[in-house]
């Protein structure tokens, strides 16, 4: 990696870690050897994880998608004072949770966390040649996406491993790279620009495996919970979410980038958040299909992906901007040119992850505008290789230096 990039983006990790340090303090600072000062157990939104499928096989699966039955039961594995849970995730969701759900939960939550950090590392790092992997792996683990995903205990490692891991096969392994893509059956809303790219382009056997991956993991939870889940995610947990979104309340709303996040946080209402959040994901699916059609470079095709999918879905969160972070840090290893403004667009959305509890605290909605810089970058870059077939255009910082003067700086 080129020092002087690998450096802006190691600036921009102390800028996210200065801003995200107070917000650890205020609001996971540990009580005691169990449970956070909000009254979570550490780990956060882990806890949905270990506790869902335990649930399900001890009171029933239906427990786990009505929220006064499964709070109840939250309590019997933990403690009367533990704060509200609720589960929205599909049933394919409680499939991927099984396995987590078997140890205890301190051995759980150590196999979640770095378990999906390896593999999320393995997926991005890869991309990078050997000399330059040590460095690119230390700016990762430093990446403000990195520590607010390893905070809360959530899926990020896991869901941005398998949009970039498609992204990474499509051209060189198109059946493999349906698998990855067909996996995000586990959290749909963060593919919904999947299908767009890929018959955009007529990637036909990417999408019967992605198709053929999604359709066996359903058939897996049918067989082993029946109809009745899905029903209930359809009539009870999905629009349990849907009205928690729209009442927009809580601390939880002081982590979402979207569209509709922002506006709310900014004073609009739902209504407009909604129409404008609806026009803002149709022209991502629009733009989507155009652009992949115009370039088959990876590192485009996958800031695309990952910015455009924040952009679509009103129901993004800033541990989901690991994918952004792992397209950010594949573009900053190739060896091509880029424009003034391209590291300042990378660097603000390094940094959003941390910075956006205070964007929404003081009612600025400018998140979907920094995630947008990234996507639009990339569109125009398509647009410029276009009319310049032969040019240079993958956006990357600065101009690179050999892999044997890293070490002296």
């Amino acid at each position: 990696m080129p020092w002087k990039s690998g450096r802006t983006l190691l600036v921009w990790s102390c800028v996210g870690l200065v801003l995200v340090a107070p917000v650890v303090l205020i609001s996971y600072r540990p009580v005691d050897h169990w449970f956070d000062i909000g009254h979570h157990p550490l780990g956060v939104d882990f806890v949905n994880i270990w506790s869902a499928p335990r649930i399900a096989w001890r009171e029933g699966v239906m427990a786990v998608f009505d929220p006064d039955a499964y709070y109840a039961a939250l309590i019997t594995l933990f403690r009367p004072e533990i704060d509200f849970y609720v589960w929205v995730y599909p049933p394919t969701t409680l499939l991927f949770a099984t396995p987590f759900s078997l140890p205890p939960y301190w051995l759980a939550l150590t196999a979640w966390t770095f378990g999906g950090l390896a593999i999320y590392g393995a997926v991005v790092l890869a991309q990078a040649a050997p000399g330059q992997r040590n460095f690119a792996l230390l700016i990762l683990l430093v990446a403000p996406a990195t520590i607010v995903n390893t905070v809360a205990g959530q899926n990020g490692f896991f869901t941005a491993a398998l949009l970039l891991g498609g992204v990474a096969l499509l051209e060189r392994r198109p059946w493999v790279a349906g698998v990855p893509f067909g996996l995000l059956v586990i959290k749909p809303h963060l593919a919904l620009l999947v299908p767009v790219a890929l018959l955009a382009i007529g990637a036909w056997r990417t999408i019967a495996a992605a198709v053929a991956t999604s359709a066996i993991v359903v058939v897996c939870t049918l067989a082993t919970w029946g109809v009745d889940p899905w029903i209930a995610w359809f009539t009870k947990a999905g629009p349990f979410a849907y009205h928690d979104l729209e009442r927009f309340q809580g601390f939880h709303r002081l982590m979402m980038p979207s569209a509709f996040a922002s506006l709310r946080a900014s004073g609009a209402s739902s209504n407009f958040a909604s129409i404008t959040q609806l026009i803002i994901g149709l022209a991502m699916v629009a733009v989507t299909a155009i652009v992949f059609r115009k370039t088959n470079d990876r590192n485009l095709r996958a800031l695309v992906l990952a910015s455009g999918a924040l952009l679509a879905s009103p129901y993004a969160y800033h541990y989901d901007m690991t994918a952004v972070t792992g397209a950010i840090l594949w573009t900053m290893v190739s060896d091509r040119t880029s424009t003034r403004l391209d590291p300042w667009f990378f660097g603000l959305a390094w940094a959003l992850p941390a910075a956006i509890y205070y964007l929404h605290i003081l009612h600025l909605g400018v998140s979907p505008l920094v995630i947008g810089g990234v996507y639009g970058m990339a569109v125009m870059c398509v647009i410029r290789h276009s009319h310049a077939p032969t040019a240079e255009c993958v956006p990357n910082a600065l101009t690179p230096r050999p892999v044997r003067q890293l070490a002296s700086n």
